[in-house]
């Protein structure tokens, strides 16, 4: 059972989100030349698509046609990634210990789930001036005609009440929009290969990598927007971006809690085939340097 004072204030967080839905004003350029159905300079797109094709093809053909499925990856890949990240840029490099950057949570049947400030706001940020997956994930909502009124204290909440029980990762799925694989599973499959990928973005910056993978997510909800119900977006994506955001990594890593991938048969892979020479040559710099 979960032990301990939250991290954050839940009084100061529902003031923050109410705040809101009265209304920073939304700003087009917030990811002017990052996403869009059609913005963005050439390389990014021709990027964010190798990202997409490296996903689908860690699914069968059914799950890779279910857009449920690919919104859960998306989302379970950003949280994993905010939390990776954090681990590469402070704890990795030495400038803090594990203790500094995450409160532990020992949940039933010895499961581990690691909570960071840090983290939770490089998801869900929404101040006029800053970029987040969250804030993306809503925009694009209310671009398809749909007002947003999602609880995210009710998710954090909800989310943590399921801490070391089987519903955890799904828990916050409607069963209409049920996807075809659990997201942890999906990560093991997928991790991999998608850091080697994210490296290839920014410099391999991994501050970057959630708001990436909200570019990607966005471009493949316009591009299947013929199929996606417009209010499954926020619940599906950010659901599972908070969950995965604080899984143990041994589950998707093993015993390296590494952002790194592993990269020596990487090339000789299906996914390897789909980066050029010189993508590959530069993921690998950045994963070298990392």
């Amino acid at each position: 059972t979960k032990q301990g004072s939250h991290f954050y204030s839940k009084s100061h967080m529902f003031n923050l989100f109410k705040k809101k839905k009265h209304g920073a004003a939304r700003s087009s350029n917030m990811t002017q030349g990052v996403i869009g159905s059609s913005a963005g300079p050439e390389d990014n797109v021709a990027q964010h698509e190798k990202f997409l094709q490296l996903l689908l093809k860690s699914f069968d053909a059914d799950a890779g046609n279910h857009p449920q499925t690919v919104l859960c990856a998306l989302g379970a890949l950003a949280g994993f990634s905010a939390q990776m990240g954090l681990r590469e840029t402070q704890i990795q490099s030495g400038k803090l210990q594990e203790w500094q950057v995450f409160k532990k949570i020992d949940g039933l049947g010895g499961h581990r789930y690691y909570e960071s400030e840090k983290v939770f706001n490089s998801l869900f940020r929404i101040k006029m001036w800053d970029t987040s997956i969250y804030r993306m994930m809503r925009e694009t909502t209310e671009e398809l005609g749909h007002k947003d009124d999602y609880d995210i204290p009710e998710l954090v909440d909800h989310v943590e009440r399921c801490y070391g029980s089987d519903e955890f990762s799904l828990s916050h799925v409607m069963p209409k929009d049920m996807p075809r694989y659990n997201p942890v599973y999906m990560l093991k499959d997928s991790w991999d290969p998608l850091c080697l990928c994210l490296r290839m973005f920014d410099e391999g910056r991994p501050a970057t990598w959630p708001v990436t993978i909200g570019a990607i997510a966005r471009r493949y909800i316009y591009t299947m927007r013929d199929k996606i119900d417009p209010a499954m977006i926020v619940p599906l994506v950010m659901g599972s971006a908070l969950a995965m955001s604080r899984i143990d990594p041994k589950l998707v890593c093993g015993q390296s809690t590494a952002a790194g991938p592993k990269i020596l048969d990487f090339s000789r892979t299906e996914f390897g085939q789909l980066l050029t020479s010189e993508e590959f040559s530069r993921a690998m710099e950045n994963a070298r340097a990392a």
